[in-house]
């Protein structure tokens, strides 16, 4: 029983290195990424910020990295910006490629596919869907319309 143990665990051991190779060699090349502190397989960067006070971690890291690092907080990759002249550039030059936000799985379920405005991506579909709920729903007449409401809520 001993020996069935041993060998499954390694049998599981090579099946994990044989799908991280097959993971780097089918991915395309990817851009660099910013650099950032290291990280742990399913946690990300999360316990570099576990029991202290965030801001001034951040703040060390950003000394020991750059003005601007990558953290990945569990899947998700998180660009922070700690330099008012990175966060100009990032801003104003880059707007349009950091506009965009991630496909969640909620966005899938509630949001039928990212098709609603909370969570389909940057784009002309989300333009046309920001001007139509301007001219709908925030409408000066609209609003007068719930008057009555809001001044019993208050």
């Amino acid at each position: 029983m001993d020996e069935l143990y041993v060998q499954s665990l390694v049998l599981a051991a090579v099946a994990v290195a044989l799908l991280q190779v097959l993971k780097v060699y089918l991915n395309p090349v990817r851009e660099r990424a910013p650099p950032g502190p290291w990280k742990l397989p399913v946690i990300g960067s999360m316990h570099h910020l576990l029991n202290v006070l965030p801001h001034r971690k951040l703040r060390d890291l950003a000394d020991a990295h750059g003005p601007l690092m990558m953290l990945q907080l569990g899947q998700t990759p998180l660009l922070v910006v700690s330099s008012k002249e990175t966060a100009r550039l990032v801003l104003k030059t880059h707007d349009t490629n950091f506009a965009t936000r991630p496909k969640l799985l909620a966005g899938e379920i509630v949001g039928y596919e990212w098709a609603d405005i909370l969570f389909s991506p940057s784009g002309d579909y989300w333009r046309k869907l920001r001007q139509l709920c301007a001219a709908e729903i925030l409408s000066p007449k609209r609003v007068l319309s719930f008057r009555h409401i809001r001044e019993d809520e208050v």
